[in-house]
């Protein structure tokens, strides 16, 4: 983070050393004998909602005039084509090993559903547009490649009926259809604190996670990219990392059409995040009690974890095939 950055978030956000000391601790962590951790996860979850009590106050400050304009509650024309939509700017022969494995895995699974590659070349196609002053940030690094890429699938959401998944969501099983008929579709598993197996697992958002988006309704993809295009008109960095799904919160309390949206999205993948936190290490050989429900379909990898290194892609392929084997 750079000066600017740092004088930005104080200057906003009076509350930013919560922000700081929720950082410290991460969402999923397996619990010690003692359990200790839940204790400063607890600690965490408290700084992190007076956090959001100050960014809810920013937005609200700033941004509330988006509640004046008119939005369309569903795309022009709402199609009965199962598109899914994976970004990948470099282009697909650029793609991470466990990406390559995430997304053949995808379509050999689902053979009927029509898979797209977002790349920098194709963008406009799909009437993605994202702003010149957006990318010229872009490109003299001020703001980051996540931070893009959440933009580009607010736009993409905003102007096309489907699914977006990140490139490294991993299908258990075919996507039910009822994923592309639902007004909202994100994984929500309606649990703000639980235990699975010997993870701890913290905020799940009310809207579910940013890494799986879709739905017959564009409001809030709408909303939210104009918050987000407007603020980088006048800022040149980002407030925090999870600035989009603060976004997302902002607009479900503040916004009731957004939060009867969202409200009837029913819990689903209970499990996408805590085996792969789980096996974060690179140990994929390794037991766990975790049991996965007839309602996962996705778990989350990361091409960032050390498994993706460690193995080849055939091993890493055969590993992942078998614990899905062995858990479900």
């Amino acid at each position: 983070m750079d000066l600017k950055h740092i004088l930005l978030t104080l200057t906003n956000i009076p509350l930013s050393l919560s922000y700081l000391r929720y950082k410290k601790v991460s969402s999923y962590r397996r619990l010690n004998e003692d359990e200790t951790d839940v204790k400063k996860f607890i600690k965490a979850s408290e700084y992190k909602e007076k956090y959001w009590l100050s960014m809810y106050k920013y937005l609200d400050k700033h941004y509330s005039y988006i509640f004046n304009k008119k939005y369309p509650t569903s795309y022009n024309t709402l199609s009965n084509r199962k598109n899914v939509y994976v970004l990948w700017l470099q282009g697909e022969d650029k793609l991470p090993l466990v990406s390559q494995i995430c997304l053949e895995r995808l379509k050999l699974l689902n053979p009927d559903i029509n898979v797209i590659i977002l790349t920098f070349e194709n963008l406009k196609e799909h009437n993605i547009n994202i702003p010149n002053y957006i990318i010229e940030k872009y490109s003299k690094g001020l703001i980051s490649a996540t931070s893009l890429s959440d933009l580009i699938r607010l736009d993409l959401l905003a102007n096309n009926q489907g699914l977006y998944l990140d490139s490294t969501v991993y299908c258990l099983s075919s996507l039910p259809d009822w994923y592309f008929k639902v007004p909202f579709f994100s994984l929500n598993s309606r649990n703000l604190f639980e235990t699975v197996g010997n993870i701890i697992r913290f905020d799940n958002y009310e809207f579910g996670e940013v890494y799986a988006l879709g739905g017959t309704s564009s409001l809030i993809y709408s909303m939210a990219k104009d918050i987000y295009f407007d603020y980088l008109k006048n800022h040149d960095v980002v407030l925090c990392y999870e600035l989009t799904y603060y976004i997302f919160r902002f607009l479900y309390y503040k916004y009731k059409p957004v939060r009867e949206i969202i409200n009837q999205l029913p819990s689903n993948n209970k499990h996408a995040e805590c085996l792969a936190n789980y096996f974060s290490d690179g140990d994929l050989e390794k037991k766990t009690t975790l049991q996965f429900d007839k309602d996962d379909v996705f778990i989350k990898l990361s091409n960032k974890w050390e498994y993706s290194t460690k193995y080849d892609k055939a091993t890493l392929r055969c590993l992942l095939e078998d614990l899905v084997r062995k858990h479900s």
